[in-house]
């Protein structure tokens, strides 16, 4: 029973109930990594049973113990310390080189290494846990205390933090500077924001950001909290296992409501999201958290964008603003139209406008220049429709697209001053209203856009339609964002966000943090940080990771297969299909899928679920490689290897005819000397040998393939378990098998028999079997049993009580002597079963 896990170097203190283990993953041995012992009555190199371990300095491990005890392993010596022979256990934790324990009811205690003693600091009641800060600690329990040392260790500063509720804390852990996780008893996780001590308020911590839906967490008494630095997961101490969250791939903003996002800009440091209100987003430590400007005007705003040190609001109305401390009106459109939903702002100081039109269409686009002034750019200057967004390149060339067949993407000549149109014909289906949302430019000058007609890229000499899969292949297409490396992310009119990444498509939407899967138009923004934000019709997410990759699925593994697994090695024969059951680490609502390769071949379609089914293998040797990706949010993992071979049929074997030509004439012979063999009453219920015939059909079909795999996998000298694993595996192929033991009768007379039905191991002792039970026959007798209806038999044995039909086998069973082998049935069994089990039976007394 294990208590701890602690690592330090390159592996880990095991505490567990034999003692303390030093364990490296590669060398995974407890009992060898055994470097303290426990023991109930330990002497002076020995501990009481551990419950907690801390390391503090290089080679100082500190093990709380029953009975009150703390002792030092250093340099491989112990010291044993009993602070309080009053409490059971201690919790230990280190802060700034000093050792500090807190037992069960609230004393703290530290370690005086000038007077090698612990000494008494303080009592907390109604505290049981405690964690360290930068600081000094929270205690938590009946209440929650937070209190700061000094230098020495001695406490500077106490405050209680008021909770608004009155609740039993079991676990503590720090998630960011000003923010706790907290388990509270039978209710499960919650957030504490602790920069208030009076009226802390808890917050339930949920699974999801869709607004729309209460998805609360399975874990309600969760015993420890524990934060994985390295990657921010929270694991979970449970009664019943480990639970795991993790952050999703989107995660949202604190205090920014879920309404539809409109546009989103940045100046750097904050981040500037509108809804029609404008939310400021600025980044804390734990995240980022909105503020609503509160704009002097009653006109709705349309879109923004940060440019020249400026915050530009575009309204519904047609105007744009200027807000920096105070709102001011930069420009006036509403004699060109309506509402202005896009701005740009280039290298060269210049505002390029989007609006949309009154009941007049408007032509063109309009761009405001560094002086203020207004200039169009209509048909005079070479557009031809409306225009919708405008991009551009790293190398500074102007990209406008809109609507139209023929007048969908133009570039600027800033030597013209005018538009070139580079629409170039279709080779394929675009239906009608045929419009180009958004656009973006790769490295090398290749044009991606966002159209009705889907995901389209402009190679400049040819046009044509990304294939994204029957699912995303003819989907309306809103936002398109290139990477620093080429990768694409694109929004969807109803699917969420898709990430292209060579020749993986991959959908994000809610199970990755998207609380809508309905998204906005020209929607995908990345700020200076390199992180991305995207728009939704009901609110804004970001992206965790800056410079934003798909985090990798971790590797699977295999958890078990009806092949024989030994030396990285599956072993089957030829013709059974290849049964794969795999594992991937993750959190406990992600939908794992599954692909394979045999031999470098392309990867198989994505399987959901664990099971993996592989089949019509040839003979011979074989390449596997399985990898996983958990749904939504992650790329495919790197590949789990595995070698497989595939035994030809035994029958196309000549080596496997000698032993069974060799069973064959033992079992003919050993059936000649045996009159006795079929055990069936005659009408009087007499039971004597000399009222049974035998008679044995020749052994073919499914019955010779389960004997020859049989003895194909089993060697001699093989281990007990291995037998009994292989006989379920292959007699279970037969359909009216149910079940099977081999019994053998000890000593005392007592009968013991193992085995196996098709959903759990048998092993079971009879004291007082009757004498002329089946088990008796069978085993002393060394009669041949064939019972089609138990019914027949009136003292038939329990063993047998659920099963209609049973036929059993003599033979000597290696030094457990005499013994015999059963097959059970709910159905018939008939003399073709008997075919089996003479072979298989003389095959077992020869290996084992």
């Amino acid at each position: 029973h294990g208590y701890r896990l602690l690592q330090s170097g390159s592996g880990f203190y095991y505490a567990h109930n034999a003692g303390i283990s030093y364990i490296i993953p590669d060398q995974f041995s407890i009992e060898a990594g055994l470097v303290v012992t426990s023991s109930i009555a330990p002497n002076e190199n020995e501990i009481h049973y551990p419950s907690d371990i801390s390391i503090n300095g290089k080679d100082s491990l500190w093990i709380s113990q029953e009975k009150g005890f703390i002792s030092l392993l250093n340099k491989g010596a112990l010291q044993h310390f009993q602070p309080d022979k009053d409490n059971n256990s201690f919790q230990l934790t280190a802060h700034k080189k000093n050792l500090y324990a807190l037992s069960k009811d609230g004393k703290l205690y530290r370690f005086d290494s000038d007077k090698s003693n612990f000494s008494f600091i303080k009592s907390f009641p109604g505290c049981h846990t405690f964690i360290p800060t930068e600081e000094g600690f929270f205690f938590a329990g009946d209440n929650l205390v937070y209190v700061q040392l000094n230098e020495n260790g001695t406490i500077r500063d106490e405050k209680n933090v008021q909770l608004q509720e009155k609740n039993k804390i079991i676990s503590i852990a720090g998630l960011a500077r000003d923010q706790l996780l907290v388990s509270i008893e039978t209710k499960g996780i919650y957030s504490l924001n602790h920069t208030s001590f009076i009226n802390a308020s808890l917050k339930k911590i949920y699974s999801n950001n869709d607004p729309h839906r209460v998805d609360e967490l399975p874990f309600k008494s969760v015993n420890r909290i524990i934060v994985n630095e390295t990657d921010r997961s929270i694991l979970l101490c449970l009664n019943n296992g480990l639970g795991v969250l993790k952050k999703r791939f989107f995660e949202s903003v604190n205090d920014l409501h879920n309404g539809s996002t409109t546009s989103i800009t940045s100046n750097g440091d904050d981040v500037y999201v509108n809804m029609g209100e404008i939310y400021k987003v600025s980044p804390i430590q734990s995240g980022f958290e909105a503020q609503l400007i509160d704009l002097p005007t009653t006109e709705s705003v349309g879109s923004v964008h940060y440019f020249n040190d400026q915050l530009l609001c575009g309204t519904g109305e047609g105007k744009i603003y200027s807000f920096k401390n105070d709102l001011t009106e930069l420009i006036d459109l509403t004699d060109r139209g309506e509402g202005v939903f896009y701005m740009h702002g280039d290298k060269k100081n210049r505002l390029w406008v989007c609006q949309a039109p009154d009941e007049n269409p408007i032509v063109g686009i309009a761009c405001i220049l560094p002086d203020g002034q207004l200039k169009e750019y209509g048909k005079s200057k070479g557009l031809d429709n409306r225009i919708l967004v405008v991009k551009e390149s790293a190398r500074g060339r102007i990209y406008v697209a809109g609507i139209g067949e023929e007048s969908y993407l133009y570039r600027y000549s800033e030597e013209e001053d005018r538009y070139e149109n580079m629409s170039l014909p279709f080779e394929f289906d675009i239906g009608n209203n045929f419009e180009v949302h958004d656009l973006a430019v790769g490295h090398d000058g290749t044009i991606y856009l966002a159209s009705t007609a889907g995901l389209l890229r402009h190679d400049l000499d040819r046009i044509v339609k990304i294939d994204l899969g029957d699912k995303y292949g003819n989907i309306e297409i809103r936002s398109v964002h290139i990477t620093e490396n080429d990768k694409l992310w694109i929004s969807t009119e109803t699917q969420g966000v898709l990430f292209i990444d060579d020749e993986n498509i991959i959908s994000i939407s809610e199970e990755s943090g998207l609380p809508s899967k309905v998204m906005s138009y020209r929607g995908i923004f990345n700020d200076h940080n390199n992180r991305l934000w995207i728009g939704t019709a009901e609110g804004a997410v970001y992206t965790l990771t800056e410079g934003p990759t798909l985090p990798i699925t971790g590797k699977p593994f295999l958890f078990n297969s009806n092949f024989n697994f030994r030396d990285t090695c599956l072993t089957g024969n030829e013709g059974d299909n290849l049964v794969l059951n795999m594992k991937t680490v993750s959190s406990y609502r992600d939908r794992v899928w599954y692909q394979y390769s045999i031999n470098n071949s392309i990867w198989s379609s994505p399987i959901e679920g664990n099971k993996i089914l592989i089949e019509d293998l040839e003979k011979g040797n074989h390449f596997l490689q399985v990898r996983s990706k958990i749904n939504g949010g992650y790329n495919w993992s790197n590949a789990y290897s595995v070698s497989i071979y595939i035994k030809p049929k035994w029958f196309k074997n000549p080596i496997i005819y000698i032993p069974i030509l060799f069973f064959g004439f033992g079992s003919l012979i050993y059936l000649l000397l045996k009159s006795r063999n079929r055990l069936i009453p005659d009408q009087e219920g007499n039971t004597e040998s000399n009222h049974y015939k035998y008679e044995s059909p020749p052994l073919e079909g499914e019955r010779m393939e389960v004997l020859g795999s049989i003895i194909s996998r089993l060697n001699f000298g093989i281990k007990w378990d291995f037998i009994l694993e292989e006989l379920s595996i292959s007699l279970f192929r037969l359909n009216n098998v149910d079940a099977f033991i081999i019994c053998w009768k000890e000593r005392n007379n007592a009968i013991v028999y193992e085995g196996a039905t098709r959903n759990q191991k048998l092993y079971g002792r009879i004291d007082d079997a009757i004498n002329n039970s089946l088990l008796n026959q069978c085993i002393i007798k060394g009669k041949v049993i064939l019972i089609e209806s138990l019914e027949e038999i009136s003292d038939s044995d329990p063993t047998f009580a659920s099963y209609k039909s049973v036929a059993g086998m003599p033979f000597h069973l290696g030094a457990k002597g005499k013994g015999a082998i059963f097959l059970m049935s709910t159905e018939t069994l008939d003399q073709g079963h008997l075919s089996l089990l003479h072979p298989l039976s003389s095959y077992l007394e020869q290996i084992i």
